[in-house]
C-alpha cells in the first residue's frame, strides 16, 4: 500500500537524519584512529629514545670500568653501579614494552641477555682490580671480553628500533586509509542528503499535480452541476420555491468553491516557501561540509587546517541534525506523537541553563543578556518535562537574540504567584507587525516585512505545542515594529497541576 504524502515526507527527513548519523560515526572513527596513532608515535619515540640511552649509558659504563681499573678510584666503581641501576631501570621499561608482540621476543631474549652479559663481565672486572690491585690493571685492559655483548645488545637494540620504525610507517599507512574512506563516505554522504532532498521536491510537486489534478475534477464537477441546475431551472421555472432553493444551493456551492481554491493556494504558496526554505538551510551547511571535505581529501591541509576543517564539518552536522529534530518535532506535532517525560522539575535549574547555552551567541552579537529570577523560586517544582522545558526557554532565547540587532538588550525573568510559574523573555528587537501577531506561532509562518527573515518558522510552533502538553500557555507581546517583542509563558506549578 503506498504510503501518504503527509508520511513519505518524515520518511524521506529520516533517512537524511540517518545519512548524517552515519557520517558522524565514521568521522569519530577517523579522530578516534588519529588520537590513537599520535599516542603510539610518542610511545616509539620513547622507545627509541630509551634504546638510544641504554647503549649510551652502558658506553659510559665501560669507560667507567676503565678508569677505576687504571686508577682505583671509588668514583668510577659508584658512578658504574649508578649507571647499571639507571640502565636496569630503562631496559625494564624497554622489555616490557616490546614484551607485548610475540614476533620480537627473540630481540628482546637477545638484548636482555646481552646487557646481562655485559654488566656480569664489568663487574667481574672491577671485582678483580678490588681483589689483585693495580697489578691486574693492564691484564684487564688489554681483555675486550666486553666488547661482544654491548656490540650484541647494539645490534638487539637497532633491529628493534627497525621493527618499531616500520610498525610506525604501518600505523601512518593504516590511518591514511581510514582518512581516505572516511572522506568517501563524507562524499556519498551529502550526495545521498542531496539526493534525499530531490525525492523530497519530487514527492511534493507530485503531490501538487495530484491536486492540481483533484481541482480540475472539481472544476468539471461543478460545471456539471451548474448545467444540471440551468436545466433543472428551465423545466421547472413555474415552482419558485424549488427554484429558489436551488439557486441557494449553487450558491453556496460556489461560495464553498472558492473558498476550497483560496485555501489550497494559501497551502501552495506555504509549501513552496517552506521547500525553498527547507532547501537553502540544508544546502548551506551541506555546501560548507563539502567544500572542507574536499579539500582534506587533496591532503594539502596543514595540521592546524585540518583540524579546523574537522571542527567546521562536525560544527554544520550539529546544525543540520538541530534543524532535522525540529522537523522531526513538527512531524510529531502534527501527527499527534510528540510526547513529554513527566517527573518533578527544578523550572530554576532549567531557565538558568538555558540561559548559559545562549548566552555565548548573545555576547557575540554584544548583547545585554539579564536574568532575573523572583525570590524563592529555588522551591518551586513542576509536573512535567525538564528537557522539553529547556527547549522552549531556549527557543524564545534564541529567537529573541536572532531578531535583535547587535548591541540590545534580552531580560528573561522568572516569577510565580498563586500556584503558577510565569516566564518572560523581553528584547528589544526589530518587534512584531500588528498584522503578522496573530499568527506568530503557526507552522511555518515568518513575518515577511523582517530584514532578518531566516530559518523555517518552527520554533515558536514547537514552542506553543511543548507548553500546551505542560497544561500552560504562551502569548506575544508587542507594539509594533521597533518597539521590541516579549513572551510570555504561564506553566502550572506542581502542587496545583492536575495528576
Amino acid at each position: 500500500m503506498a504510503l501518504r504524502f503527509e508520511r513519505k515526507i518524515p520518511l524521506v527527513l529520516f533517512v537524511v537524519f540517518l545519512v548524517f548519523a552515519v557520517l558522524g560515526f565514521f568521522f569519530y572513527q577517523a579522530t578516534a584512529s588519529a588520537r590513537d596513532i599520535r599516542e603510539r608515535e610518542e610511545r616509539t619515540r620513547i622507545l627509541l629514545l630509551d634504546l638510544e640511552s641504554v647503549v649510551a649509558i652502558m658506553t659510559d659504563a665501560d669507560a667507567d670500568v676503565r678508569g677505576f681499573i687504571l686508577t682505583g678510584n671509588s668514583t668510577y666503581s659508584d658512578r658504574f653501579a649508578s649507571k647499571k641501576r639507571q640502565s636496569d631501570a630503562i631496559q625494564s621499561r624497554v622489555e616490557q614494552a616490546f614484551g607485548q608482540a610475540s614476533e620480537i621476543s627473540h630481540l628482546v631474549s637477545k638484548l636482555s641477555a646481552s646487557a646481562q652479559d655485559f654488566w656480569s663481565k664489568s663487574a667481574s672486572k672491577i671485582e678483580r682490580r678490588k681483589i689483585e690491585g693495580p697489578a691486574a690493571a693492564f691484564t684487564e685492559l688489554s681483555v675486550t671480553e666486553t666488547k661482544e655483548p654491548l656490540d650484541n645488545f647494539r645490534a638487539a637494540a637497532n633491529e628493534l628500533k627497525a621493527f618499531e620504525l616500520n610498525a610506525a610507517a604501518e600505523r601512518a599507512a593504516e590511518f591514511d586509509l581510514r582518512l581516505r574512506v572516511s572522506i568517501w563516505v563524507l562524499i556519498l554522504s551529502v550526495f545521498a542528503g542531496i539526493a534525499s532532498l530531490i525525492l523530497a521536491n519530487f514527492l511534493v510537486f507530485s503531490e501538487g499535480k495530484r491536486r492540481a489534478l483533484a481541482e480540475g475534477e472539481l472544476i468539471e464537477v461543478n460545471k456539471d452541476l451548474e448545467h444540471r441546475v440551468e436545466i433543472r431551472t428551465e423545466e421547472l421555472r413555474a415552482m419558485n420555491d424549488e427554484l429558489t432553493f436551488a439557486a441557494t444551493e449553487r450558491e453556496d456551492l460556489l461560495a464553498k468553491e472558492r473558498v476550497a481554491r483560496e485555501d489550497a493556494e494559501i497551502a501552495n504558496r506555504v509549501r513552496d516557501e517552506f521547500m525553498a526554505a527547507v532547501s537553502h538551510e540544508l544546502r548551506t551547511p551541506l555546501n560548507s561540509i563539502l567544500g572542507w571535505a574536499r579539500l582534506l581529501r587533496e591532503g594539502n591541509l596543514e595540521e592546524e587546517q585540518s583540524r579546523k576543517a574537522l571542527t567546521t564539518i562536525i560544527k554544520n552536522s550539529e546544525l543540520q541534525n538541530k534543524l532535522i529534530e525540529d522537523l522531526l518535532d513538527v512531524a510529531r506535532i502534527v501527527s499527534g506523537k510528540l510526547q513529554i517525560e513527566n517527573g518533578r522539575v527544578a523550572i530554576v535549574e532549567v531557565v538558568a541553563q538555558a540561559a548559559d547555552s545562549v548566552r555565548p551567541s548573545a555576547e557575540a552579537k554584544r548583547h545585554e543578556l539579564v536574568v532575573n529570577i523572583q525570590e524563592g523560586s529555588d522551591e518551586i517544582a513542576l509536573n512535567g518535562d525538564a528537557n522539553r522545558l529547556g527547549q522552549v526557554v531556549t527557543n524564545l532565547l534564541a529567537n529573541a537574540i536572532k531578531f535583535t540587532p547587535d548591541g540590545g538588550r534580552i531580560d528573561l525573568n522568572l516569577k510565580h504567584e498563586n500556584g503558577r510559574v510565569e516566564i518572560e523573555v523581553t528584547d528589544t528587537g526589530i518587534g512584531i507587525s500588528e498584522e503578522f501577531l496573530p499568527m506568530v506561532f503557526e507552522k511555518f509562518r515568518q513575518d515577511g516585512s523582517s530584514e532578518n527573515q531566516k530559518g523555517l518558522g518552527l520554533g515558536l510552533a514547537i514552542v506553543r505545542n511543548i507548553v500546551e502538553l505542560h497544561g500552560g500557555s504562551v502569548m506575544a507581546i508587542s507594539k509594533g515594529r521597533g518597539h521590541g517583542t516579549t513572551f510570555r509563558v504561564i506553566l502550572p506549578t506542581a502542587e496545583t497541576s492536575p495528576e
